[in-house]
């Protein structure tokens, strides 16, 4: 489980991740804004290890998958830009991005 803010994120044993709460901001990941009440599963096509959200921004979310690509989705266009060199709007929610050659170690 990881909560993020006005976020919730589960993560099943079968590496699948679901998702519900406040859903501005493309912070769940879920590809629109829409709150889910329910938790409602991402469509990430890998098996996530790992999943941290931020607690103070709106909403920015990474996860790692057991063959090393990340995952990022919600508000965290900054970052996401830093590392890819990519520009993000609002209409774009979930980007997977593989980072090895930029990153030799994660700390979650």
């Amino acid at each position: 489980m990881e909560a993020g803010q006005y976020c919730t994120f589960a993560v099943h044993s079968s590496g699948s991740v679901w998702a519900c709460g406040k859903g501005s901001y493309g912070r769940l990941g879920l590809g629109d804004s829409a709150t889910q009440i329910l938790p409602k599963r991402l469509q990430i096509d890998g098996v996530i290890k790992k999943i941290s959200s931020s607690k103070g921004s709106d909403g920015h979310t990474i996860a790692v998958s057991e063959d090393g690509r990340i995952w990022s989705w919600g508000d965290g266009k900054f970052l996401i830009k830093s590392f890819t060199g990519v520009s993000l709007d609002a209409k774009d929610m979930l980007l997977k991005k593989e980072f090895s050659d930029k990153w030799c170690e994660l700390n979650f």
